[in-house]
């Protein structure tokens, strides 16, 4: 099990909510919002078969040496 900042699929979301956010606060559209959710669900897609390893919220527990 792996930590959540260690997940592609979290950072690529995390990557397209920035760039909608940017073009929100800056009143541009140099990407419509519909073409970053089309390129958001492919790459969801991808890496959920790409995904071997749930996550979690906490760090996993190390047993002591």
């Amino acid at each position: 099990m792996k930590v959540w900042y260690q997940s592609r699929t979290i950072w690529t979301n995390v990557a397209g909510l920035v760039a909608l956010l940017a073009q929100w606060a800056s009143g541009t559209n140099l990407i419509p919002p519909e073409m970053i959710a089309t390129i958001l669900a492919v790459a969801n897609f991808v890496l959920r078969f790409l995904t071997d390893q749930p996550i979690s919220l906490t760090a996993p527990m190390v047993a002591p040496k």
